[in-house]
């Protein structure tokens, strides 16, 4: 082998990765994609008759037009098998006789190759998926839901589900859709006028519960939570199975 180089017309997607289960433990092995290479290698072919040499190369060079594709089973955990070809890009004659009468002259028949192959990463052994878990978010500052969070010591009441609250001084009115009765203080507010921010005192309608808002939630508000696993649970991979789904909506995705 006389030199390599990357080949980027033969890339694979870098995240891709290949699998293979074994049947007696059930265990996965995974590898990501082979990076391709271009190995180069130079045959030479020493005879001491020119017709030695030529009957030589007219059983190699057939086989070339101008190559020859083998198929390798590179990774036999995986049982992935690849197709490689092999190039023949020159034949070049050499002759070395030069020398005293003791020297033996020499015939030599160069092959260049190019060799389209792969350089892999390793094999890891990945558990088995045996649940998938989706959510769905929305924006927490829009006047359709609000997360925030109330100075719940210094308060009083509790907050009723379904109840209209008000931020009096600054004419700002919600429903209650969440209200965690304990020193988090967590308070989803739902159909809003205009958005809750620090330091607003709201008043329920209902309870009269009073409470003065600490900090408002920035981050995205769970609304749906999908929860899907294998029926039966006990299924393996390579085994016909189906699934079940457990699908919990805002605002129970708040507990």
């Amino acid at each position: 082998m006389v030199g390599l180089e990357y080949d980027s017309s033969r890339k694979f997607n870098t995240i891709n990765r290949n699998f293979s289960t074994n049947a007696t433990t059930g265990a996965v092995s995974g590898q990501y994609a082979p990076i391709p290479y271009n190995f180069e290698f130079e045959l030479a072919i020493y005879v001491r008759n020119t017709e030695d040499g030529t009957q030589i190369l007219e059983q190699i060079l057939p086989y070339f037009t101008p190559d020859f594709t083998v198929t390798v089973d590179l990774i036999p955990t995986l049982g992935r098998k690849y197709d490689m070809p092999v190039i023949l890009n020159s034949v070049t004659p050499q002759t070395e006789y030069e020398g005293d009468m003791s020297t033996t002259r020499l015939i030599i028949w160069n092959l260049s190759f190019t060799v389209k192959g792969y350089i892999f990463p390793p094999v890891s052994t990945v558990g088995l998926i045996e649940q998938a878990n989706t959510n769905i978010y929305t924006d927490s500052r829009s006047t359709l839901s609000q997360k925030v969070y109330v100075d719940y010591a210094n308060g009083s009441g509790v907050l009723v589900t379904g109840e209209v609250v008000r931020s009096s001084s600054k004419n700002k009115t919600g429903t209650v859709v969440y209200f965690a009765n304990n020193s988090g203080g967590t308070l989803v507010v739902s159909d809003l006028n205009d958005l809750l921010e620090e330091d607003d005192v709201i008043v329920g309608d209902y309870s009269n519960a009073t409470y003065t808002i600490n900090t408002v939630d920035l981050n995205p508000l769970k609304t749906v939570a999908i929860i899907t696993v294998p029926d039966p649970v006990s299924a393996n991979s390579d085994e016909d199975f189906g699934f079940t789904e457990t699908i919990t909506e805002f605002p129970s995705t708040l507990t």
